[in-house]
């Protein structure tokens, strides 16, 4: 088997890839600290600390850092940095030397240490030595990596202070994020564009004078190294906006004003999903203030602009800012879509006046499809099957007469639009989405039955003859006085919106058993649980007319 060490090597070289960098020889990533591999950084708590042996140090004097797994946990990959408290997007500063060679290595982006091996490990120590010109204060930096599908990114560690200097202040002053305070006026659409960049819906309208309307503020300061927020709209429990990499829900950041009792709570989180947003530290946010008026929700806070794991505000995103209830401090799903930045933007860059809309491309192209389907073509194919036979009866080249084949051809083409209308909500969508009955939407459910009852409802063969209801058999049932098609319909409850869908359809059904020219087989529709169903007989006669009863009964 002369194949078998080429394939043998192959094998061992994808199995090597699989973790990254398992050496940890990750110069690449001295700069974000990302470990190259992998979904996003987790966003919780890591299960790790990093400690320093001093508080402060003098230029030269060595420092030890050591980096200890909790509770019971483990890491195989790690990159610790020292770097200017001041401005943590600086390159590392000082240098380290090695406490376990065997373990760990140092890296050639100066001031940074990484693991060896991709063995697991619960400790690791290394020594670090400042310049001779050293910032006034130094930040620690860790990035762990437990597996190749769960790491942290840049955790926060210690802030050693120079011996002899005046502590600089962080940029995240020490306010208590769960006191915020209480604005004494409304925000101020003005400067939108020119001192500070804005999102609202309605496009225009001022958030001082005009309670319908969504407003999103934010404003970096000179440095850049942190924005302020401002967020305003008419909500019975929050109001809230997302950053986002592309237009879809999903795997975005999440800031969010709640109401709260008497007040306004300020969260931040991350949303993975359409599920409830997994919240960050409150320590993330600071300088935070509401204000709560006539249903209107109002809230300030700022950030810093680089917060791992989360976006950075250098970077181009697009914001979503959607408003929804809230019960017990938790909220709920939006009712409206959100509205949605008509492009990215950098969020601490120039100030712009950003333009937004609530339906997205692909809904509005749904909505085109369907009325161009049932309000014209299907429409036009009906009437042509039902007033054109007489007028255009001289049969052409193909066998069929002029009727029929533009009755067929404007069937067809509605059937083809309301196929890939009928789509178009489920790509944007990525799926089926499972909801509570209460939550789910009525527009949504008539239309998936419809669709589900045309699609059984389609025949395997359709020619002029089948266009004629007079003869001696209707798909092989023989014609009598009353021939009776049942359409047994299975609905979840009796309720009223179902009791409304159910004559709906039995109203589509009859006409289009009696204007359309062909006529459809028996049908059966059954959702997954039902307590009560729909009986449905519909009767032809020989003469053509169509004669319908429904009655409902408990199972």
């Amino acid at each position: 088997m002369w194949w078998g060490h080429p394939l043998v090597a192959v094998l061992t070289v994808w199995t090597r890839s699989a973790w990254g960098f398992s050496n940890g020889r990750v110069g690449v990533a001295c700069g974000d600290m990302g470990p190259q591999h992998g979904p996003r950084p987790r966003p919780d708590p890591p299960p790790y600390s990093l400690s320093v042996d001093k508080p402060s140090f003098s230029p030269g004097e060595p420092v030890t850092v050591s980096l200890q797994a909790l509770n019971g946990s483990f890491f195989r990959g790690f990159l610790i940095e020292a770097r200017d408290s001041e401005d943590l997007q600086s390159p590392a500063v000082g240098v380290f030397s090695l406490s376990a060679p065997q373990q760990s290595q140092l890296l050639q982006c100066r001031s940074a240490v990484s693991h060896r091996t991709g063995s697991r490990k619960t400790h690791i120590q290394a020594v670090w030595r400042s310049d001779r010109n050293p910032p006034h204060s130094v930040q620690f930096l860790v990035t762990v990596v437990q597996d190749y599908q769960v790491y942290w990114v840049r955790i926060t560690g210690p802030l050693v202070v120079l011996r002899g200097a005046t502590e600089s202040p962080s940029t995240a002053p020490p306010a208590s994020p769960s006191s915020p305070a209480v604005l004494s006026a409304p925000f101020s659409s003005e400067g939108c564009g020119l001192t500070k960049s804005c999102l609202r819906e309605p496009e225009g309208c001022r958030p001082d004078s005009d309670h319908r309307c969504v407003f999103l503020s934010f404003t970096a300061d000179a440095s850049g190294r942190s924005v302020m927020f401002e967020l305003s709209g008419p909500a019975e429990g929050y109001v809230s906006f997302a950053l986002s990499l592309d237009k879809w829900m999903g795997n975005d950041d999440v800031f969010l004003c709640v109401k709260d009792g008497g007040g306004v709570s300020i969260r931040a989180g991350y949303v993975s999903g359409r599920t409830q947003p997994e919240l960050h530290p409150q320590e993330s946010l600071w300088g935070g203030a509401w204000r709560l008026e006539n249903g209107l929700i109002q809230c300030r806070f700022h950030r810093n602009s680089v917060l791992p794991p989360s976006f950075s505000f250098n970077h181009s995103l697009f914001v979503f800012l959607a408003c929804g209830g809230a019960h017990g401090g938790s909220v709920l799903k939006h009712q409206e879509q959100p509205v949605v930045s008509g492009r990215q933007t950098v969020i601490s860059g120039p100030p712009e006046d950003l333009r937004g809309s609530r339906p997205p491309l692909l809904i509005r192209l749904h909505g085109v499809l369907m009325l161009t389907a049932w309000m014209w073509t299907a429409s036009c194919g009906v009437l042509a099957a039902r007033h054109c036979k007489h007028l255009w009866s001289s049969r052409s080249r193909p066998g069929h007469t002029l009727w029929f084949q533009l009755h067929r051809t404007l069937m067809v083409l509605a059937l083809v639009l309301t196929a890939v209308g009928f789509t178009l909500p489920f790509l944007y969508r990525r799926g089926w989405i499972s909801c509570q009955r209460r939550d789910c939407d009525h527009e949504a459910q008539a239309g998936c039955r419809t669709g589900f009852l045309l699609a059984g409802s389609m025949q395997d063969s359709y020619s002029e003859r089948d266009t004629h209801l007079t003869g001696p058999h209707i798909y092989g049932l023989p014609a009598r006085q009353h021939t009776h098609l049942e359409l047994p319909l299975k609905f979840q409850d009796t309720t009223l919106p179902d009791e409304m869908l159910v004559k709906i359809q039995i109203t589509f059904l009859v006409k289009l058993l009696e204007n359309s020219s062909f006529v459809m087989p028996p049908l059966l529709c059954v959702c997954p649980v039902s307590f009560s169903s729909v009986r449905v007989c519909v009767g032809l006669r020989s003469d053509g007319d169509v004669t319908h009863t429904h009655r409902l009964h408990s199972e």
